[in-house]
């Protein structure tokens, strides 16, 4: 079956109109990875069998679960979650290229290089490291800082002062300690 077009009458196969709209798929995805497109094509190329090429369909769906991952910079591995960033998957993208692994069908292989440097997240989504700053200032017995709250995503400092009923931690040095200084 062939369509026409309406303006000048030139004849495109079906087949020809799916492989065009595969091919913008494919650059749209291009343009999410930015910087990081280069080494994503290059991971790509171990989906491919031992013998040929990446069919386009099969390469485009690989590409949108990486991107799901390269969005989030978090990752999901038997059951657990991860998060990572960038330039970590980047790395791992290119420490899986340079194995030479053909065949794969999943990011699985990729998600086990991710999981020696990515940070695993609790069920608060909070990291091991976050969880431990969050744990030392519970008992150092120090207000909570700006710091904290931004690792930890718990409002510390603004719960601290509301308790207290001021506005900053300055309000809370005595009077007269100032001329001291």
């Amino acid at each position: 079956m062939k369509l026409i077009c309406p303006k000048c009458g030139s004849k495109i196969g079906l087949d020809q109109a799916e492989t065009s709209a595969d091919f913008t798929a494919l650059i749209n995805l291009a343009a999410g990875f930015g910087k990081g497109w280069i080494w994503a094509d290059e991971y790509m190329a171990s989906f491919a069998p031992q013998a040929g090429w990446l069919k386009l369909k099969t390469k485009i769906r690989h590409l949108e679960t990486l991107a799901v991952i390269w969005d989030a910079e978090q990752f999901n591995f038997q059951t657990r979650q991860y998060r990572t960033d960038k330039k970590r998957i980047i790395e791992a993208m290119v420490k899986v290229s340079n194995a030479h692994k053909q065949g794969l069908n999943s990011h699985n292989y990729l998600k086990k290089v991710l999981m020696d440097t990515a940070e695993l997240e609790d069920a608060q989504g909070r990291t091991a490291q976050e969880e431990t700053a969050r744990e030392h200032s519970k008992r150092s017995g120090r207000p909570p800082t700006a710091a904290d709250e931004e690792n930890t995503g718990e409002p510390g400092l603004k719960k601290f002062l509301e308790e207290k009923g001021v506005n900053s931690l300055a309000d809370l040095i005595p009077k007269g300690m100032d001329d001291e200084i």
